[in-house]
């Protein structure tokens, strides 16, 4: 089983040494073909619930539901696509519905957040170890490709090994371990590389170490205190996709190569992705002077990749950076980009009761600006 394991992170995975987490609704594909094209090695989907899967197909059966809930590509591959559930029989039908888009299904026994309470699942499972074993044995024996889980530490070292070693002994093939725990859900406190380590000393199956990990220089450290096979990103991810890059980046420059490959890639799932990850990225360089320009880039209306970019270029005028967009010499007002009048920069012509503008009034929207 172990030498099986090991086969498929060689032979289909690649060897993974840079990892992009899974991260709901934010790992979708143009991100993940971004953070490929920047240094990753392998991306996870965004968690998907088990029970959403499956009573999506009961609703339409003999329909590929999958697609409702997950795009990809050639490009994307490999993928392993993470589940979440608590229910033995649910999670082994939803492994049934994914498995023939990915190269690995991905159990969330790690999410610390609110929903993940509520829900009865991730890292609220983590004192249940008959139940994990449970659930990665249903998982197993449904799936044609390899199983992992995701989990946190638990309170002592003596209990997450005993867990780790389960999970192992259930048929996971591989196991990634955030060194922090339950409780620290907020990134509080610096990740245990330790406790990461004596994980991975207890073990036989491939294992990524999550948490904490901001750049490519990090991973070498991380690896070398670990012996762990590979290193997994989420937040530093979402605020640089660049950060496992072998040469220094602009965040500029990512975020307009982020925008022309969800020009590209197929319509997504997830409408607010792109806004969404533009105001990670640039979180840093905002200013109360600029909060005009955030209010415009965080619209429920700018969405679309055109609009996005016109607020990348305002943003590098008024720090002065050197960004050349699509637009050239003159960018579309922030009106015009607001009511997706780009082609024209039409400074009228919109909704004249739509008034939902965030309590600034519209004045200062108005006029081109010259690059």
């Amino acid at each position: 089983m172990f030498e099986e394991a090991w086969r498929w992170y060689r032979d289909v995975l690649g060897s993974p040494r840079f990892v992009c987490a899974p991260m709901v609704r934010q790992s979708e594909l143009p991100f993940r073909l971004l953070t490929k094209s920047l240094g990753c090695d392998l991306a996870y989907s965004p968690m998907l619930y088990a029970s959403e899967l499956v009573a999506a197909a009961t609703a339409e059966p003999g329909s590929d539901v999958s697609y409702r809930f997950f795009d990809s590509s050639p490009a994307d591959r490999p993928l392993i696509v993470q589940l979440c559930g608590n229910d033995p029989a649910t999670l082994a039908l939803a492994v049934r519905l994914v498995q023939h888009r990915c190269d690995g299904i991905d159990l969330n026994l790690g999410c610390p957040q609110r929903c993940a309470r509520i829900g009865g699942f991730g890292a609220f499972l983590l004192e249940e170890t008959d139940v994990i074993v449970a659930l990665v044995r249903a998982m197993v024996t449904a799936s044609s490709v390899p199983i992992t889980c995701k989990i946190r530490l638990l309170p002592t070292m003596a209990d997450t090994i005993a867990l780790a070693q389960a999970i192992e002994d259930a048929g996971c093939a591989m196991l990634t371990v955030h060194g922090r725990m339950r409780e620290q859900r907020h990134h509080e406190g610096a990740c245990n590389w330790n406790a990461i380590a004596a994980v991975r000393r207890a073990i036989t199956i491939p294992m990524i170490a999550n948490g904490g990990i901001r750049s490519r220089i990090e991973t070498a450290a991380c690896l070398d205190a670990t012996g762990c096979q590979a290193v997994m990103a989420a937040s530093a991810l979402l605020e640089h996709p660049g950060i496992f890059s072998p040469i220094p980046l602009s965040i500029y420059d990512v975020a307009l190569r982020y925008l022309q490959i969800a020009r590209e890639s197929p319509t997504t799932l997830y409408p607010t992705a792109a806004r969404d990850h533009l105001l990670t990225m640039f979180r840093a360089k905002y200013r109360a002077q600029d909060m005009d320009l955030f209010s415009v880039l965080g619209h429920h209306d700018v969405l679309l990749p055109d609009q996005l970019e016109a607020c990348v270029g305002h943003l590098a005028l008024r720090h002065g950076d050197d960004v050349l967009t699509k637009f050239g010499s003159t960018l579309p007002s922030l009106r015009a980009i607001r009511y997706n009048k780009l082609t024209a920069h039409a400074m009228g012509d919109h909704d004249e009761d739509d008034d939902d503008d965030g309590g600034f009034g519209l004045g200062w929207m108005d006029g081109e600006v010259s690059v």
